[in-house]
């Protein structure tokens, strides 16, 4: 059965122990560092997505351009990863 999720930060985390396991401990800490940097706008990701769904919130230009930010910063450290481990 597919793993279902849409909390960012546990994906990233799932993704964290799959490297691990393949010995990639560079991309390990690369994801970590991001998580932490980023610990706040990543939480802000995930209450868009459940506010979205369930909750009337209405959110500023300034947390739109952290979630693009965020977004575009996964999307890259995703890519280098499929890049390096998972395309041979």
């Amino acid at each position: 059965m597919p793993l279902r999720c849409h909390r960012v930060r546990e994906l990233l985390m799932m993704l964290n122990k799959t490297l691990e396991s393949l010995g990639r401990e560079d991309l390990v800490r690369e994801i970590s560092d991001l998580i932490s940097l980023y610990r706040d706008d990543l939480r802000l990701l995930e209450e868009a997505h459940t506010g979205s769904r369930y909750l009337l919130r209405i959110y500023d230009k300034d947390d739109a351009e952290k979630a693009i930010k965020i977004v575009d910063k996964i999307f890259s450290l995703v890519e280098k990863v499929e890049r390096i481990v998972f395309s041979k």
